[in-house]
């Protein structure tokens, strides 16, 4: 059974941080910190400076991430900063992204899973395909993105009992960006993301050796939250009533912190640290 949840914060991109993000990361951590024995938190220094010595949020670990890399020069590309923590696990686990909130236990098929991630989505089926044709990439990429419906999949949550081979399949995307930087240096940020973690794993795990959490669909941005796992990706993280939705639940499961976070995401948007509009 996996123990031990991770998140991962990289402020390297001057905007790192949308409206509300740091209830939401209050709220994540908290929920976290009561289903899993151990909570670690892979971080530079300047997340673990805000999230940690800032707003305390309760991990039992921190790892330093390293200044210097073949990739720190992609600041546009988030999902990097994820990548290195799954990269240097050493035992079972389960990485959420900040904006999932799990309100109950996970199902035990996902704690004993050899390799789980959140959902799969399809080529086929992508609500922007143009995501993937116009990301400028070399020409080998794109001509296997084109191929049918290969699986790519999601990654709000991603981890399992066969962690080395997620170890590989990190340092296999982390080596994949540094090899290709000068094409995802100054182009389509969020979109390279994207590439790096879903297309990277697809090639890595076959469909069928994956468990995971929502096999079908996925709900709405609107829908209530779920009985035991919500995940507010994109937009939704920024929309009115989820904000209200994580601020009041924050309260009631830790109260006076959403004060300490609303105060600092002030001191942020002074500095250009939180984006203005998403």
């Amino acid at each position: 059974m996996i123990e031990r949840a991770v998140m991962s914060c990289w402020t390297s991109p001057r905007r790192w941080l949308q409206r509300g993000g740091l209830a939401l990361w209050s709220l994540s951590a908290v929920l976290l910190a009561k289903r899993f024995r151990n909570l670690g938190l892979v971080a530079d220094g300047r997340g673990v400076e805000l999230l940690v010595e800032r707003l305390g949020l309760p991990f039992t670990s921190v790892e330093l991430m390293p200044k210097t890399a073949p990739w720190t020069e992609l600041t546009n590309v988030w999902s990097l900063g994820k990548l290195f923590a799954v990269a240097h696990e050493a035992e079972p686990f389960l990485h959420f992204d900040s904006d999932v909130l799990l309100t109950a236990s996970l199902p035990e098929r996902i704690l004993r899973a050899g390799i789980a991630f959140e959902r799969p989505v399809h080529h086929g089926s992508d609500p922007c395909p143009t995501v993937w044709t116009n990301l400028a990439l070399p020409s080998e990429w794109q001509a296997r993105l084109a191929a049918g419906r290969k699986a790519q999949w999601g990654c709000g949550m991603m981890g399992g009992n066969n962690w080395g081979e997620l170890v590989d399949w990190a340092a296999l995307a982390l080596r994949t960006a540094g090899a290709n930087a000068a094409e995802l240096k100054t182009r389509h940020g969020s979109k390279a993301a994207i590439f790096l973690e879903q297309w990277t794993a697809a090639q890595m795990f076959p469909k069928w050796q994956v468990e995971t959490l929502f096999a079908e669909q996925y709900p709405g941005a609107d829908a209530e939250f779920f009985a035991f796992y919500k995940h507010l990706g994109g937009k939704t993280k920024v929309d009115e009533r989820n904000i209200e939705r994580v601020a009041t639940l924050l309260e009631s499961e830790w109260p006076g912190q959403l004060v300490r976070c609303q105060m600092l995401e002030a001191e942020l948007i002074q500095s250009e640290e939180i984006e203005p509009v998403w």
